[in-house]
């Protein structure tokens, strides 16, 4: 789904325009780290949490939108990301290679989203990645509903998630 630059100009600071914008910016960025189609399935997102899975990375992003990027995601998908990335055999992926995909993977996602609402002139600011084995603590009824998303995407036979956690300090 390619971003329409005039809605997001005529609805700046509407929460709709930035979901559109983050959903477009976590395709581009995905498609491109995995060199394969990766399918949206939004039937198998739950807005409220993270699936349970292997890997987790996160990153705070404050500003226009204060809040979290967060990655959801198996072994398996992060593993085969994570050589087309570097190059490499899936087997040779080591777990110090396979954070550090999955930690420029959400950078990544994160820079895209920010360069697409900073051409019009809505910036917020991005921390290092953070990466974990287990959910992080947060508690999704923190953050404004209306941007709180969830993408799920399959990958071969498995699925990962992609959320946006956040509050907009200028949405109507």
């Amino acid at each position: 789904m390619e971003v329409s630059r005039h809605t997001i100009q005529m609805q700046q600071h509407s929460p709709v325009a930035i979901q559109h914008a983050f959903e477009h910016s976590v395709m581009r960025v995905i498609t491109v780290l995995s060199g394969k189609i990766v399918l949206k399935r939004d039937a198998d997102a739950n807005p409220n949490r993270l699936p349970v899975s292997d890997l987790y990375s996160m990153i705070r992003i404050g500003g226009y939108l204060e809040g979290f990027i967060l990655l959801s995601i198996n072994r398996g998908p992060a593993m085969e990301i994570a050589a087309g990335m570097s190059m490499n055999h899936p087997d040779k992926i080591t777990d110090a290679l396979l954070h550090d995909a999955i930690g420029e993977m959400v950078n990544q996602i994160a820079g895209k989203f920010r360069t697409v609402l900073s051409e019009f002139g809505r910036d917020f600011t991005i921390t290092t990645p953070e990466i974990a084995d287990h959910a992080p603590d947060i508690n999704f009824s923190d953050y404004d509903e209306r941007l709180t998303n969830s993408i799920a995407f399959q990958f071969d036979d498995e699925f990962f998630t992609v959320a946006l956690l956040a509050n907009c300090n200028f949405c109507a």
